[in-house]
């Protein structure tokens, strides 16, 4: 949250190319996920694996609440910056190095803005040749809020999560059973968000998961 709040107020700051507009709103979504994925057949164990992943999301609007970059298509996937990004996101250091986290939102930062800076300039290109017929605001101004849904994790415990999966399996372990498969997947994403505004929200979502395929053959 530090790196996120520090380069949110540095680009909001200090970010501009030239004589074009500033940014008059950023915001940041970060989502950290920790899935433990536990799959077994016939009381035997197939894999077990743990992954942990940190993305950013970049929304980045330029112009002013009336008129802005959005409720634009635009076909750019956000190559005109240093780094390229899908639908604004970008994967994020799982580690919280301060300076590696800052460097990366940065970089995220500049594409999302320059390709605000050119999806502006289309819509008002096309907004000139055809004129709406009704004219709505983009954007609202709202007051800020700061909300905290922080829930107990799921547990993450291999060696149970293991047991389980080769006891439920191996249930499966009949004549009539031709094929099976048991998964258990368990999950924790931890969501933080902030934008210029001053709103911030931190979110926990647990999430637990069983999988149980069968599969078997009619006698004709």
């Amino acid at each position: 949250l530090k790196a996120m709040r520090d380069e949110l107020e540095r680009s909001m700051q200090k970010l501009q190319i030239e004589q074009l507009e500033k940014p008059f709103f950023i915001a940041y979504t970060v989502q950290e996920g920790v899935t433990q994925t536990v799959t077994g057949s016939l009381g035997s164990l197939l894999a077990s694996t743990e992954q942990r992943a940190r993305f950013l999301t970049v929304e980045v609007r330029v112009g002013d609440y009336t008129l802005d970059n959005t409720n634009f298509f635009s076909l750019s996937s956000g190559g005109a910056g240093v780094v390229r990004m899908f639908a604004g996101t970008v994967p994020l250091p799982v580690e919280d190095d301060y300076k590696e986290l800052r460097r990366a939102i940065w970089l995220a930062t500049d594409g999302a803005y320059k390709k605000a800076l050119e999806d502006l300039a289309r819509k008002r290109a096309a907004l000139q040749n055809r004129p709406p017929a009704e004219q709505l605001a983009d954007f609202s101004r709202e007051e800020p809020v700061t909300i905290s849904e922080v829930r107990p994790p799921a547990p993450l415990d291999t060696a149970r999560a293991e047991r389980l999966v080769r006891d439920l399996s191996a249930l499966l372990k009949t004549p009539d059973i031709f094929a099976s498969r048991v998964q258990l997947r368990v999950g924790n994403v931890h969501t933080r968000y902030l934008n210029s505004e001053g709103t911030t929200f931190t979110r926990t979502t647990p999430s637990v998961a069983l999988t149980a395929l069968a599969e078997t053959q009619a006698p004709d």
